[in-house]
């Protein structure tokens, strides 16, 4: 079996209509990513340990709670999403010591977010598809 396509004339504006698509449904990702990234944020600042905690409430000043850091990079095929304290002492609050046990705000937060995380990026394609086609 044979399929031949045979495609005359000019194909140029066609080609310009796939790649403005191809960019709306980019940008619409983009959105659904950096909206689902600054809860995520927002939901990793509430439980970290700090005055006003929701799960490990101290009687601390706030700093950790204050030095987070949200950085989205967009690579060839991928997102890349980054939440980091930068308080220097963040890596043994999160993971413990020898005399203080860990408090992993940020792993706990994530684990319990990860579906809205999806839910977000979705809805923000959803609602693009929508907008296109309907």
């Amino acid at each position: 079996m044979v399929v031949t396509i045979r495609v005359e004339g000019d194909v140029t504006p066609l080609i310009n209509k796939l790649l403005q698509f191809r960019d709306e449904v980019m940008d619409s990702l983009q959105d659904g990513v950096n909206s689902a990234s600054s809860a995520l944020m927002m939901s990793v600042m509430e439980t970290c340990p700090s005055p006003t905690s929701t799960h490990y409430p101290t009687q601390s000043t706030g700093r950790l709670r204050d030095s987070h850091v949200l950085e989205i990079s967009q690579l060839s095929d991928r997102y890349q999403v980054v939440i980091r304290a930068e308080a220097p002492y963040g890596f043994y609050v999160h993971e413990g010591t020898i005399n203080y046990p860990a408090r992993p705000w940020m792993q706990e937060t994530i684990l319990e977010h990860i579906d809205d995380v999806w839910d977000a990026i979705n809805t923000s394609l959803i609602n693009f598809i929508n907008y296109v086609f309907l």
